[in-house]
């Protein structure tokens, strides 16, 4: 399943959409299923955007364990995106793992005899690093384990759940959700060929103020120098 980040439910997200379009008579312009549509579309693109903006927002880990003499193994199944890979078989260090283009995984392919937990390949004693290359919906791993020692912890960001009921939560988190009923809002009157212009300004102003607010939070304290006598 995709992330579910704690958010508002849909149908407060509904709501706010109606209000701000005025379409909240009987007789509507923009029904349920459709504004769900619009909203769920928003949703993959502004989670997107907001991953540029803070890479940590939506981040998930999943641990996967190695088999003896097997150098491929599945990725979590709502993966969408990697931030980094970490090996697990000192303790309770866990050192990021390079990735690398599939042709260039051989370099780390032959591990001196004192490998370890690794099949050995005393032909070259040179003891190179780990590495991991992605592989669609898997990832390939060099040396290959001679244990089940071994583990790698994936950083990634998932792919996103579609909405699909009334009382659940969104995968927007709340400080973010403006922008998601202002963005569903483009979307309703654009269906409809009107004048969206208001709604994008808005939203651009938003989005203005959320970097703003961010680049202040980011700022280094203020040092004031003490005063000698």
């Amino acid at each position: 399943r995709g992330v579910r980040v704690a958010g508002y439910k849909w149908s407060e997200i509904r709501d706010r959409v109606k209000n701000r379009l005025r379409d909240t008579k009987t007789v509507r312009s923009y029904s349920d299923a459709l504004l769900l549509e619009l909203a769920n579309d928003e949703q993959q693109e502004l989670a997107a955007d907001l991953i540029d903006f803070d890479p940590t927002l939506f981040l998930k880990m999943e641990t996967v364990k190695a088999a003896t003499d097997r150098d491929v193994y599945d990725l979590p199944k709502d993966f969408a995106k990697v931030a980094w890979i970490e090996l697990g078989h000192y303790g309770t260090l866990y050192p990021k793992v390079p990735i690398v283009a599939p042709d260039q995984l051989e370099k780390f392919r032959y591990r001196g005899v004192d490998a370890g937990f690794y099949t050995t390949y005393t032909s070259l004693p040179t003891i190179q690093r780990e590495a991991v290359c992605l592989l669609g919906d898997r990832f390939r791993v060099v040396p290959i384990p001679a244990s089940t020692t071994p583990s790698w912890r994936i950083w990634y960001q998932p792919v996103m759940a579609d909405i699909t009921g009334d009382e659940e939560p969104v995968a927007i988190p709340r400080r973010f959700a403006l922008l998601l009923v202002l963005g569903t809002c483009v979307r309703a009157l654009r269906t409809l060929k009107e004048d969206a212009a208001d709604f994008q300004e808005e939203r651009q102003e938003a989005w203005e103020k959320m970097r703003r607010d961010a680049d202040r939070e980011s700022d280094p304290p203020i040092v004031v120098p003490a005063v000698w006598s």
